[in-house]
C-alpha cells in the first residue's frame, strides 16, 4: 500500500485533494498540480530503503535530512559498489518512526521542496526545455548540483531521467 493511501488520499484524482495535507506551499502552484507532483514523487512503498539508501515513499536522502536538521552525524560508506551516505536521526525521531509515519515523510518532502523552489529555482535560469517541477524533481532525487549537471550532459541515471519525465510539465 501506497502512504499517500494510507492517509486515505485517492491516488490518480488529485481534484479530490482539498484537505490541509495536500496543499500546494509554492507560490503560484495550484493544489492540483501539486498534489499529482506529490503523488509522482512517491516511488517507493513508505517503510522502504532504496539502494541509494532513500528513505521512506519519498527516497528522502540522509544528507537532506541533515539538511532539515532531521539527522546528524552523517557519513559517506560503501554499500552494494556506491557510496552512500548515513547519518543518526535527532531524537525522538528514530529510523523506524520516519519509516512507518507518511505524516513525517510528507512533511520533511514538503519543507525541502520549499527550500529547493527558494533557494536553488528561484534565484537561477533554468536548463532549457526544464519546468519548475522538473528542477524540483531533479533536486529532490540528486541535491543541489543536480540541475548544472542535468544542462552539462552529464550521465543520467535511468531512474532519474524517469521521475524527471513525469514531473516535468506540472507546473
Amino acid at each position: 500500500m501506497n502512504a499517500l493511501a494510507i492517509l486515505d488520499l485517492p491516488r490518480g484524482d488529485p481534484i479530490l485533494l482539498g484537505g490541509p495535507a495536500l496543499r500546494s506551499p509554492l507560490p503560484g502552484v495550484p493544489d492540483r498540480a501539486w498534489a499529482t507532483f506529490v503523488f509522482v514523487l512517491e516511488t517507493q512503498p513508505l517503510s522502504a530503503i532504496s539502494d541509494s539508501n532513500g528513505l521512506g515513499c519519498f527516497e528522502m536522502r540522509p544528507r537532506r535530512l541533515g539538511d532539515l536538521g532531521m539527522m546528524t552525524s552523517l557519513r559517506a560508506v560503501r554499500r552494494r559498489s556506491r557510496q552512500v551516505f548515513e547519518g543518526t536521526f535527532v531524537l525522538p525521531l528514530t529510523l523506524e518512526r520516519f519509516l512507518r509515519d507518511p505524516l513525517l515523510q510528507y512533511g520533511a518532502l514538503r519543507r525541502s521542496l520549499e527550500r529547493h523552489d527558494g533557494e536553488d529555482v528561484a534565484k537561477k535560469a533554468l536548463p532549457e526545455g526544464v519546468t519548475r517541477s522538473g528542477a524540483l524533481a531533479l533536486l529532490h532525487r540528486g541535491g543541489p548540483g543536480a540541475l548544472s549537471g542535468w544542462a552539462g550532459g552529464s550521465p543520467r541515471f535511468p531512474r532519474t531521467e524517469e521521475l524527471f519525465l513525469k514531473a516535468n510539465g506540472i507546473f
